[in-house]
């Protein structure tokens, strides 16, 4: 198919589909609107498919069944694109549409993620790091606990590599230390704790490393060579660490009663 001929189908289609969507017709709309993206995929008009998916995305009453099979079919099209600039045009567009709709939280979450791999791997930490630093995915209902805490772990190794030590504490309260306990989470454990040992360090904060290194050394894959290398340096930490007085008491109070009963006459 030809520029010419692709550029008259859509013309030919596009009132198709406003009809559809008048006529509150679901599953017709979703259907062209599939169509739409597909004609673009396949003459390999990545402009074309970018500006089609903002399109539907603004159209006026946008159902939102059309918009989640678009962003599914688009998304596919992640692994076929033919260079890494155009594949960053693509997730920016998707971005775009998945940004503030929470019945696309779990797809933009990871649109997000993969746009900030591609930011690190050109070595811009600046831009990867603000592309996935307001991601709450701690509230985001359709990830798994799991990758819950892979997104957040990221967000704080990007942090940490930017240096940005404000941020790595605030997302690090983020993670649920009670579900990285659990069975299954070993490995997030680990890598979780070594961070907070890297941000320790920076803060000179010797008890909380001494804490880090302990939970480490909780997980059972720990080899044993590193396990004694671990309580030495707990030792060291702890014989740094300042020393703690126990918060003094205050007595209790005594109250006087509003109100006493008049004493019996003998």
């Amino acid at each position: 198919m030809s520029q010419t001929s692709l550029e008259d189908a859509i013309a030919l289609i596009l009132p198709l589909e406003k009809k559809c969507r008048v006529n509150n017709d679901h599953n017709n709309l979703r259907e062209v609107s599939l169509h739409l993206v597909r004609l673009c995929r396949n003459v390999n008009d990545w402009d074309k498919l970018n500006a089609m998916l903002s399109l539907i995305n603004k159209r006026s009453s946008q159902y939102k069944s059309t918009l989640t099979a678009v962003v599914a079919e688009a998304s596919e099209y992640l692994e076929q694109v033919p260079s890494v600039a155009v594949k960053v045009d693509l997730l920016k567009t998707l971005k775009e549409v998945t940004d503030g709709k929470i019945y696309l939280e779990g797809e933009s979450a990871k649109i997000h993620f993969t746009l900030a791999k591609i930011y690190e791997d050109r070595g811009d930490l600046t831009e990867a790091c603000n592309t996935i630093q307001d991601v709450h995915v701690e509230t985001y209902g359709s990830l798994t606990r799991q990758q819950k805490a892979e997104y957040i772990l990221e967000q704080i190794r990007l942090n940490l590599l930017k240096k940005d030590y404000i941020r790595v504490a605030i997302h690090s309260r983020k993670m649920n230390q009670k579900t990285i306990e659990e069975a299954g989470f070993e490995d997030i454990k680990i890598r979780f704790y070594k961070l907070q040992i890297e941000f320790y360090t920076h803060e000179r904060n010797s008890w909380e490393i001494a804490q880090a290194y302990y939970k480490v050394m909780t997980v059972v894959a720990v080899t044993m060579q590193l396990a004694v290398t671990d309580v030495r340096i707990v030792v060291v930490c702890l014989c740094r660490s300042p020393i703690r007085r126990p918060a003094k008491r205050s007595p209790p109070r005594t109250y006087k009663p509003l109100w006493r009963p008049p004493s019996s006459i003998s």
